[in-house]
């Protein structure tokens, strides 16, 4: 690749800090695919693709065809290439826990066949770009916002849209710009050892997680990863629902047989009975937590695995901010039996299924 043909684009994704692997390879290890290396990463928001035979002239009429603005400025001599996105569409990353959330910032180059090939990336504690905001104060500024517009409009002039409109947040909602410099790149692959050189990207990317608009010089894959992304970011907090009462689901399996449901209440008597028997330490205590999947389990879909006919039911818990699976084999006789005893198998091939809090599933789906 040269700069000259770089189709790229930009990957935004939020890395939790539950996810002790993904963080440890953010912050310990030199040579990684961003986005691509990290397990947690479950919404990821990307940029449309800046192609390299798309100049200015083609992207103004692209946008007159409600298509994408993006374009591609080709390399010069000692500057790399660039990627302009214009009125690039916002997307949005949400953060269960900001004050240990890091922003990873990946930038792509795109294949008219498969997902492309990471160049660089980057990434960034949330708290060290934007301060956390206390629920309180963004509730009551809401509210004070709200009674503000009230006041000084007549009750026949205002409406729904005044009152929500983007434009009037309230102060307590925090914004930064500034530029990250890439600090990762991906090991060296293929065609002679070099793995990405240039473009320049920029994009603009909003939400309550973070807005970006970047460019960066890509290298040869030898020396340090050189080059910038340039972001501007709202963090918008989300009052919680605390309080809201929610219609409570009972688990079952997708196909008729034994009720998993009442497996379910089962397991969680055995192991009430079993914290009142047992003196236990705070950590096996919030292990125990998590394994009642919550009170307000709201349906999803069901999932039928081809070649065994198994099939479980997901559920999620906003609760406990988890997904429960309900598994369950097929109606033929010995998967009747291995239903009612819960043969199961551990969650990832060579685990110890008697181990402590390895997560197991239903042996039709191994």
């Amino acid at each position: 690749m040269t700069g000259s043909g770089t189709d790229a684009y930009l990957l935004v994704a939020v890395a939790e800090g539950r996810w002790t692997e993904d963080i440890k390879i953010l912050t310990k290890e030199e040579y990684h695919d961003g986005v691509l290396s990290l397990q947690g990463c479950a919404h990821v928001g990307r940029s449309s693709t800046a192609w390299s035979n798309v100049d200015e002239r083609k992207a103004a009429q692209n946008l007159k065809n409600d298509k994408s603005g993006a374009y591609h400025i080709p390399s010069t001599w000692g500057k790399g290439g660039q990627a302009i996105f214009q009125e690039e569409p916002p997307f949005y990353l949400y953060v269960q826990e900001p004050s240990d959330a890091r922003l990873v910032f990946t930038v792509m180059d795109d294949d008219i066949v498969g997902d492309g090939d990471p160049i660089g990336s980057t990434s960034k504690k949330l708290v060290d770009l934007i301060p956390s905001v206390n629920e309180k104060d963004l509730v009551n500024a809401l509210k004070d916002q709200v009674l503000s517009q009230l006041r000084s409009s007549s009750s026949s002039s205002i409406n729904e849209d005044d009152l929500v409109d983007s434009v009037n947040v309230p102060n307590v909602i925090q914004d930064w710009s500034g530029d990250l410099k890439l600090t990762n790149k991906p090991w060296k692959k293929d065609k002679g050892g070099q793995v990405a050189t240039g473009a320049m990207i920029g994009a603009m990317v909003a939400g309550p997680a973070g807005a970006a608009a970047g460019g960066f010089l890509a290298n040869m894959y030898e020396g340090q990863v050189r080059g910038r992304v340039s972001v501007n970011l709202r963090y918008i907090p989300i009052p919680s629902k605390s309080g809201v009462k929610r219609e409570t689901y009972k688990a079952k399996g997708g196909l008729p047989g034994v009720s998993w449901g009442d497996l379910y209440d089962r397991h969680i008597l055995e192991l009430q009975q079993q914290s009142t028997n047992e003196v236990q330490s705070e950590e096996q205590q919030q292990l125990q937590d998590l394994r009642l999947g919550g009170s307000d389990l709201e349906f999803c879909f069901f999932v039928s695995h081809d070649e065994t006919g198994c099939s479980c039911a997901v559920y999620r818990s906003l609760e406990k901010r988890m997904i429960a699976i309900s598994f369950r084999g097929t109606c033929t006789p010995i998967d009747l039996v291995t239903d009612a005893s819960i043969v199961q198998d551990a969650w990832v091939e060579g685990e110890d299924v008697t181990k402590e809090g390895v997560m197991k599933i239903h042996s039709g789906f191994r």
